[in-house]
């Protein structure tokens, strides 16, 4: 009785057909979808005259009538999208309550049948309809948007700052929803049926009279319901996660481990839900669309098969194929051609990534192997080295120009050959744990690091050096890692000279102030400035020129929440475990962070 109510009986019979409509439409969509927010966000920008969408101008840019006007036509498509969808689940489970077994393919055709209908007499006003019912039917999933863009700070600024009118414009939406839920049978009317739209509302509203308080609070009920069942899953998965890393006596990293956890838990879940949510709610719509229509007599006994959309009846078939084909080769194209695409200037979409200074210099010896790895065990994303030339022309990884401090000799390196330092401990300054640590050259470090983690190569030229940039630049095509590195310095003519080198690595100008038009300077194509002068003009300014922003030396939790707030790229730090952990933290609703901090603060 149960499963007759919610449709769950619907689902079952023919569930598998479902799950490759689902799996196929879902792909198609992402293939389609994906590429063009992408293109309409630039193309939004560039239409407003902005470069670079921040907290400054966000309000400016979604009040720009070429904004509205853009968001209007992909909301219009989004409909079309779901309405397709809707009609092919719809006539899928008319034949389920006939016991009657399809494929996925025919479910295909079942949409195109009714989506042919639309363009006869007035149907097209299922359009506004779709429009209208679409909140209260996806109402779990708009929730879930809204909640994960007030986790972004652009966004959340804006709708902190507009509440008032957003309240009342959700308010306005939602109840013009609720009230259009009365046509949602006359949907059903209209897929399973050979009338009109304007038969199919007349029908649909007088069905629906006897029970629209079941039909439309019974799914949003039951909705709730299933997202509340994911978000216990949620927190168990994550929990035990966590236990288990206990048990298994890795504690360091369990925090971070855990918050990773999470974040893929609740990818997965979303995915789920995603692919799942229609047809979830169409089977219990239409399981009381079928109930009262059998109430009413109307049902036949046996199932009649609709007519077919085409005369050819490979044409749906055929279209879907030669439509991901090209879809698949237009991203493809896209990614290789037009990669920055996919890199929209928008302060949100920007990942923050953490460098470990000198590697993860507070756990081992700066600038030696163990350092780098405890870097990489830690989840740098990044390792930031200083580079010193010897006497003899060797490239070492080191960042005093004396090894007074580290190796316990009064000598500078251009003193110095490679030989007489390569056997020198530099590890024992720091603990006994690393005694014979050695003086890495830069080749060595490359081959360890083996692309776990990318490297930001800071280069202090003495004075002593020979074709210092050169030989740095001709170790890092030798091993390949032009694109999982940058070049920064100080001096700004090394840059200048990196570039005359090797223009497709990436230079970076590092600054202890930032003042002046820092952002136009030609040979840099990002700025590392000290913490303390971030401002979101200064980012802003940077991120207009399309250039990267790194921040250094971000130890503070507060601070590294600021910088994360701000959108700067890169956070170069000396803890790079307790960095990560806080950027992963900003993924998860603040509500979990507590209930988690508290559950693992438990002795």
């Amino acid at each position: 009785m149960i499963k007759q109510i919610l449709g769950l009986e619907l689902l079952k019979c023919n569930f598998k057909s479902i799950l490759i409509f689902e799996i196929c439409y879902k792909f198609i969509a992402a293939l389609l979808f994906a590429p063009l927010v992408l293109v309409i966000v630039n193309f939004s920008l560039k239409l407003a005259g902005i470069k670079y969408l921040s907290n400054e101008n966000i309000s400016y840019f979604f009040t720009n009538p070429s904004t509205i006007i853009i968001i209007c036509l992909f909301i219009l498509c989004l409909i079309l999208y779901s309405l397709f969808e809707v009609m092919a689940l719809i006539g899928c489970f008319q034949a389920s309550y006939y016991d009657k077994k399809i494929s996925s393919l025919a479910i295909f055709r079942l949409g195109s049948f009714s989506a042919k209908k639309l363009f006869k007499e007035k149907n097209f006003l299922l359009i506004v309809i779709s429009l209208l019912i679409y909140p209260i039917v996806n109402f779990i999933q708009l929730y879930g948007c809204f909640s994960n863009l007030k986790l972004l700070g652009i966004i959340s600024n804006f709708i902190n700052t507009n509440m008032p009118e957003l309240l009342t414009c959700f308010l306005i939406i939602m109840v013009v929803s609720l009230f259009a839920m009365k046509l949602i049978y006359s949907l059903c009317y209209f897929c399973t049926e050979n009338y009109n739209l304007k038969k199919s509302v007349k029908k649909g509203l007088r069905l629906i009279s006897k029970n629209y308080i079941k039909t439309v609070f019974g799914l949003l009920l039951w909705n709730i319901t299933i997202a509340l069942a994911a978000g216990i899953i949620l927190i168990i998965g994550v929990l035990l996660v966590f236990v288990t890393l206990k048990i298994l006596g890795i504690s360091e990293t369990a925090n971070i481990i855990a918050l990773q956890a999470y974040r893929w838990i609740f990818i997965s879940l979303v995915g789920l839900y995603m692919l799942f949510s229609t047809p979830i709610s169409f089977a219990y719509i239409c399981s009381f669309y079928y109930k009262e229509r059998c109430k009413d007599g109307e049902i036949m006994d046996f199932y009649k098969e609709p007519e077919a959309a085409f005369k050819n009846p490979n044409i749906v078939k055929n279209v879907l194929l030669i439509m991901t084909v090209i879809l698949i080769i237009s991203n493809i194209s896209i990614f290789i051609f037009e990669p920055n695409v996919f890199k929209p200037n928008i302060q949100f979409f920007h990942n923050t990534n953490v460098t470990a200074h000198r590697g993860d210099s507070i756990n081992a010896p700066e600038n030696t192997i163990a350092a780098f790895e405890s870097a990489i065990t830690h989840y740098a994303d990044w390792i930031e080295l200083d580079l010193k030339q010897t006497k003899d022309g060797v490239i070492v990884v080191m960042h005093d120009s004396n090894l007074k401090r580290t190796a316990g000799i009064n000598k500078n390196i251009w003193e110095v050959t490679y030989d007489e330092i390569k056997n020198l401990d530099v590890g024992a300054w720091f603990s006994e744990e690393f005694v014979g640590e050695k003086i890495p050259t830069w080749d060595e470090v490359i081959k360890h690091v083996n692309g776990r983690a990318k490297i930001n190569i800071e280069l202090k030229p003495t004075g002593y050096e020979k074709d210092f940039e050169k030989e740095v630049i001709r170790i890092i095509k030798e091993n390949n890692i032009e694109e999982q590195c940058v070049i920064t310095s100080l001096k700004y003519n090394t840059l200048k000279r990196v570039k005359e080198i090797a223009p497709e690595i990436k230079t970076i100008f590092v600054s202890g102030v930032a003042y002046g038009n820092l952002a136009d300077l030609k040979y840099a194509d990002g700025f590392s400035i000290e913490q303390n002068f971030i401002t979101k003009k200064l980012v802003n300014s940077i991120k207009n020129k399309e250039k990267d922003l790194y921040v250094w030396t971000v130890n503070n939790m507060k601070m590294i929440e600021k910088m994360i707030e701000l959108g700067v790229d890169n956070i170069i730090t000396d803890n790079p475990l307790k960095a990560k952990e806080t950027i992963y933290k900003k993924y998860a609703p603040d509500t979990f962070v507590k209930l988690f901090t508290q559950t693992i603060n438990k002795k």
